[in-house]
């Protein structure tokens, strides 16, 4: 809540206008809105969809923003490692798109990392 009250007027409008442009999709009579979702997932930064990530999870966005998220699989471009291993869990897993079976496997390990996680870490400190 802490970084919501320092950020909230830089924020705010963006999150809405993101939920608004979404929503518009949704309700269009548009027969291709996983493509015009897409579009809109494509726009935004790792950091962007990092925030997005977790204002969907708060009360701002928790009821209508998260559905429409998770819908869309607006966190399929995400990087996995941005987000903290223990809330990996807290969407659906069309929310993550391809990288649903990914993620599942992380959020149910004792240590949330994948064997070829481990692999992918220890090769890079070599």
């Amino acid at each position: 809540m802490k970084f919501w009250r320092q950020n909230q007027q830089y924020l705010g409008h963006y999150f809405r206008h993101l939920y608004r442009t979404l929503r518009f999709v949704n309700d269009s009579d548009e027969q291709d809105k996983v493509l015009y979702s897409g579009i809109l997932r494509g726009q935004l930064s790792d950091l962007e969809l990092n925030l997005l990530y977790y204002n969907c999870l708060s009360s701002h966005g928790r009821e209508k923003f998260k559905p429409l998220a998770e819908n869309y699989a607006l966190f399929d471009n995400l990087p996995i490692d941005s987000i903290d291993r223990k809330h990996l869990s807290l969407y659906s897993a069309e929310a993550w798109g391809d990288q649903a079976e990914r993620v599942a496997k992380m959020a149910a390990s004792r240590t949330g990392m994948s064997q070829g996680t481990k692999d992918d870490e220890a090769a890079s400190e070599r």
